[in-house]
Formats: C-alpha cells, sequence, structure tokens
C-alpha cells in the first residue's frame, strides 16, 4: 500500500512538472512576416514646408583682381528622406519589406505615391545628393564674398495600416503608425559681399 501511495505521488509530481514547463503554441512559434500591403490616409498635419540655411563659405580676396572659386553647393545634402513611426512597439521580424510611400499630397489631400525604394523599418532612411555641379562664385577684387545655399524642403506626414502575413501559420497582422516623408524642393545660392 506505502508503495501505490509513493508511486502516486512520484507520478502526480513528474506529470505536473512537466505541464508547467511545456510551451504554449504561442511561445514554440516565432512568426516571421511577409508584406502584404500599405495604405496611407491624410492627417491634419500632412504638409509643411521648412527652409534653412546649410553653413556658409567667406572668400576672401586682397588682390587687385577679380578673382573665381568653385564649390558644389548640395552635395551630400539629404534629398529625401522616410521614417515610420509606432506608438506601441511591438516585436516583429520582417522579410523583404520594401514598401511604397507618399511622394505628394497635394492641396485636396490627394495622396501620390513613389517607387518601391523604402525598407519597412523604424530607423529614419535618407538619401544624399550626389549632384556634383560646380557653381562659380565671382569675387571682385578687394572684396569679401560669402556664400550660404537655403534648402527648401516639403515635409508630408500620413498615417498608415501595414499589412503582413506570418509565414508559418498564415495570420494577418495590422500594424498602425505615422509616416514622415522629407523632400528638398529647391535650394537657393545666396551670395553677399563687402568691402575688404
Amino acid at each position: 500500500m506505502k508503495n501505490i501511495f509513493a508511486f502516486l505521488l512520484i507520478f502526480l509530481l513528474v506529470v505536473s512538472c512537466d505541464t508547467q514547463n511545456k510551451p504554449t503554441l504561442e511561445e514554440e512559434v516565432e512568426e516571421t512576416f511577409s508584406f502584404v500591403g500599405i495604405e496611407y490616409f491624410v492627417r491634419d498635419d500632412s504638409r509643411e514646408f521648412i527652409s534653412f540655411h546649410i553653413p556658409g563659405v567667406t572668400y576672401s580676396n586682397g588682390t587687385n583682381v577679380e578673382q573665381r572659386f568653385l564649390f558644389t553647393p548640395i552635395q551630400g545634402v539629404v534629398t529625401e528622406a522616410s521614417f515610420f513611426r509606432i506608438e506601441d512597439f511591438e516585436s516583429f521580424r520582417i522579410v523583404d519589406a520594401e514598401v511604397f510611400v507618399p511622394v505628394h499630397i497635394d492641396e485636396s489631400d490627394n495622396i501620390f505615391l513613389g517607387s518601391r525604394k523604402w525598407t519597412y523599418n523604424l530607423f529614419q532612411q535618407a538619401q544624399r545628393s550626389t549632384d556634383d555641379s560646380l557653381v562659380e562664385v565671382i569675387v571682385p577684387a578687394n572684396t569679401k564674398t560669402r556664400t550660404t545655399v537655403r534648402l527648401n524642403y516639403r515635409i508630408y506626414r500620413a498615417d498608415y495600416k501595414l499589412f503582413l502575413r506570418g509565414y508559418i501559420t498564415g495570420t494577418i497582422k495590422v500594424v498602425e503608425g505615422v509616416w514622415t516623408g522629407q523632400y528638398l524642393d529647391s535650394h537657393q545660392i545666396i551670395t553677399t559681399q563687402f568691402d575688404l
């Protein structure tokens, strides 16, 4: 009788320990998602225009002869940027998630998408200008010339819904957040001259 009681006690102990440590189905599956689609929605603050100056270059000409200098005004300047933000960050992995993003939001709140070149992630991505066009700056005799560049950007914001499909389970996941894009609209070269 003591042996049966001891056997039952050991059996229940082993069974209860085994079921407590057994992972659930959700823990066993580490889901990876593929891109299905993305939708953008206009916000109240969808359009903004900003301008700022980048540090200038000063040329001094202490001679009696006009001098000329060359410089590249926008080489290396950010021309486009894209940033996806979500409020409640939840860890998930996405494979091959290149997405379309708005390139223009007009006054009637129509959204125009560009090419599929941005990767969906939570880091700001940027493309820099490779424009190495040279601009000639003329510095008259006995003057100092300061040259600055004013950059004019369009900033767009849109709410988005990202649709993903689980590779293993086929589950559809919807991620909501805010996208912000920045585009170089134009640049202006400003030249100011001073007597030496």
